[in-house]
């Protein structure tokens, strides 16, 4: 085993090795048989972290790494291309100057200073490093869990700045504002001005390609109470998975629905799509607020909810537009020590009272939401799919939770 372990630490760190460089449309040969004609004209894009050091300080955990985007195009003769670019969010323009971590970060990432520094500054950066998104008018958003959407120049992939959704969204004027709510609409229009509150939208939207409409979904936790407010959001495409033009006879769904999340005290990292409803699984979850005010070098607001608080694991089910329910996470981390990952749990009193998971079903089309009692408690992460079988526009809660048939999930 001793000649296994240094490789294995070598292949692993190798996870973290910087991408020091930009590139614009670097040629590529293409070996073996030409690119199928489908291909041809298509760009894909990629987001992933690129970046994990300021200065003399390494970030705390990968996932806190800087966004880099990446395009790899065919042109119209089978040709190909790779770009890449930083994506060059206030925050990091700022940390680049300084040549110093500037931000808290949800995994752990902490400033220099300790407690001094970090306390009671609850902004988190964005590092816009998740997942990638091609929007209304081809639109290129990159997309991080806990904050707004940033726009690309979709041919140079240079940042535009914080994107609204077409006025969709609340976008703060400062980088690292909470995404939650005050449950009091005034209130929460003043905090979004000052800019200490916002909306997060989720990294992790669903395409419904029967309907050729993407479904994104941002969200609020209450900052006194224990739900999160979701709301969905019904992307039209321009086109069909095919390229033929969208139909008149296409379902016209709501711009937005809403919903609410009960007794769920962290954000769901997915959601589920069906032709019907959009789906949401939580966990029985806590934030602990005296951990995360202990010090601690790795971790962040991903783990601040990790202990059981006595609600049920749920999963939501919202239409395409939910209002999510609470977000007590961030008062977990106010200490400085930790970040909001880290002080997040699984909440072992209901889990041992017999609590078990909970879907909630909210209709696309806005006209409701049910729940249902699974027969365990579990977390997921990510949703492969997301299906109706025989589902009926008739039924009832009570029928929903009585048989397994309506959603597949």
């Amino acid at each position: 085993m001793g000649f296994v372990a240094p490789q294995l630490r070598a292949d692993w760190s190798a996870s973290f090795a910087p991408q020091d460089n930009e590139y614009d449309r670097i040629p590529l040969t293409v070996l073996g048989r030409p690119l199928p004609a489908a291909l041809h004209g298509g760009t894909l894009f990629k987001n992933g972290p690129a970046r994990f050091s300021r200065g003399e300080e390494a970030y705390a955990h990968w996932l806190d790494g800087d966004g880099y985007i990446t395009a790899l195009r065919v042109d119209e003769r089978g040709g190909a291309s790779w770009s890449g670019a930083f994506v060059r969010t206030e925050a990091f323009i700022e940390e680049e100057r300084a040549d110093a971590v500037m931000y808290r970060t949800t995994f752990g990432t902490q400033k220099a200073g300790g407690v001094l520094s970090n306390a009671f500054d609850i902004r988190l950066k964005s590092p816009a490093n998740t997942n990638v998104l091609v929007a209304e008018g081809g639109r290129l958003l990159a997309l991080w869990e806990a904050g707004p959407p940033y726009e690309l120049d979709a041919a140079t992939l240079r940042c535009q700045g914080a994107s609204d959704l077409n006025g969709r969204v609340a976008v703060s004027s400062r980088h690292g504002a909470l995404p939650g709510t005050t449950g009091v609409g005034f209130v929460d229009r003043a905090l979004d001005a000052a800019g200490l509150l916002c909306d997060a939208v989720s990294a992790h939207p669903r395409r419904d390609a029967a309907s050729y409409e993407t479904v994104a979904w941002s969200w609020r936790q209450e900052l006194v109470g224990d739900a999160i407010e979701v709301a969905l959001h019904t992307l039209k495409d321009a086109v069909g998975p095919t390229g033929v033009e969208r139909g008149p006879t296409a379902e016209v769904r709501p711009r937005e629905v809403k919903g609410t999340l009960p007794r769920t005290s962290f954000a769901p990292h997915d959601m589920g799509l069906s032709g019907d409803y959009s789906l949401f699984l939580s966990a029985p979850t806590k934030v602990a607020i005296l951990p995360c005010a202990r010090w601690k070098r790795t971790g962040g607001l991903a783990s601040a909810g990790s202990e059981r608080s006595g609600g049920p694991l749920v999963t939501h089910c919202c239409p395409p537009s939910p209002r999510a329910s609470a977000m007590a996470s961030h008062g977990r981390f106010i200490g400085g020590l930790r970040g909001p990952a880290q002080c997040t749990t699984f909440d072992a009193v209901a889990i041992d009272r017999g609590e078990a998971a909970v879907v909630h079903a909210i209709r696309r089309d806005g006209t409701g939401q049910a729940a249902c009692a699974l027969g365990a408690p579990f977390h997921a992460v990510h949703h492969a799919n997301a299906w109706d079988v025989g589902c009926a526009a008739s039924r009832t809660p009570d029928e929903l939770r009585q048989t397994d048939s309506n959603t597949a999930m």
